[in-house]
């Protein structure tokens, strides 16, 4: 996440930012564990980003299955899902706003992409939970649709003569 305290390259630029966010705290309990006497929920199971590569415009992308896992030792409950940003859609999801997970618990939801242009898109999936929420980026490459593949078989020119063209005229 770009606007994190430890965030920078290859994927972000540098914040200089000098206080904790959300999702660095949400880092360090991934890699450390929960402080001493603190009873939480929170997920670690997620991407850190979807690309979708290029898929052609007007179609969708075969959607990827997300997984939220809660790793902690308290119940965590989902606030919901949403997406910020365009050409992506959510396909299914089991994560609807006020699902329960206690510890051990999984749900899962389903996102594919939908570019609506020839361009690069990006998006985040947020994930509310009671924990705080958790981003996930996501990006397709949309691509022109082909041009139609033209078929000549059964054209007019191949027509015997004296039968009709299908306007009425005769050939």
């Amino acid at each position: 996440v770009s606007l994190a305290l430890m965030s920078g390259p290859p994927d972000t630029a540098y914040s200089n930012l000098t206080d904790l966010t959300p999702d660095d705290v949400q880092g360090c309990r991934c890699l450390y564990g929960l402080p001493a006497n603190t009873q939480e929920g929170y997920i670690c199971s997620l991407p850190s980003k979807l690309d979708f590569g290029t898929v052609t415009v007007g179609t969708r992308s075969a959607p990827t299955r997300v997984t939220v896992s809660n790793i902690g030792n308290a119940s965590m409950t989902m606030g919901g899902i949403q997406m910020q940003g365009a050409g992506f859609a959510f396909t299914s999801n089991s994560c609807g706003s006020g699902t329960a997970l206690p510890p051990g618990a999984s749900c899962a939801f389903d996102i594919a992409a939908a570019p609506d242009a020839a361009q690069f898109r990006h998006a985040e999936a947020i994930l509310n939970t009671s924990g705080g929420p958790y981003r996930i980026p996501l990006s397709v490459v949309g691509s022109p649709m082909p041009p139609p593949v033209l078929n000549f078989e059964g054209a007019w020119w191949n027509a015997p003569a004296g039968s009709e063209d299908g306007w009425g005229l005769t050939l």
